[in-house]
């Protein structure tokens, strides 16, 4: 996920919503992917498909927590980064 986020933020894409939305959009599907793909190894349960499924245990409780930091990130970095230039 930094891995993903820092290539975003060193091609300026944190001084704007949009961009920086899509990239942490982006950085939390791919640990959602790995971690379902991993949790349904471990735990021998499908991805998806039922209340026991890697999806339902170990993605679905994370989203609505994950969506408000996710929008409270991509809106507070820009207004950080004009802060700092008016500055």
């Amino acid at each position: 996920m930094a891995a993903l986020v820092g290539f975003a933020a060193d091609r300026g894409r944190d001084r704007e919503a949009v961009p920086f939305v899509t990239a942490v959009l982006l950085a939390n599907l791919a640990l959602y992917t790995v971690g379902a793909v991993w949790l349904a190894q471990v735990l021998g349960v499908p991805m998806f498909g039922s209340e026991g499924s890697a999806w339902a245990l170990g993605i679905r409780p994370f989203l609505a927590g994950d969506l408000v930091k996710m929008a409270a990130a991509g809106l507070l970095f820009p207004a950080v980064w004009r802060f700092i230039e008016e500055r």
